[in-house]
């Protein structure tokens, strides 16, 4: 499953589109792997807050089947 993730560079606010969301999971791991956000997708489009957040994040979403997408995001805050 592909996700779209936009914008990149992101600054306060961060939107993740799928067509897989039921029961997804959407984790943000900081630059030395520290569990920073975690969000429950609930509908096929969901903003996220991200004005707390400021450099590069590995985005973990893991779908129901337990198949994982890892992306680099950056956050310019």
């Amino acid at each position: 499953y592909n996700a779209i993730i936009y914008p990149i560079p992101a600054s306060n606010s961060l939107y993740i589109e799928s067509l897989k969301y039921q029961n997804t999971n959407i984790y943000f791991y900081d630059a030395i792997g520290q569990l920073v956000k975690y969000i429950k997708m609930d509908k096929s489009s969901i903003r996220i807050d991200v004005s707390n957040l400021n450099g590069i994040y590995l985005l973990q979403i893991m779908y129901d089947d337990k198949k994982t997408n890892f992306y680099k995001v950056l956050i310019n805050n």
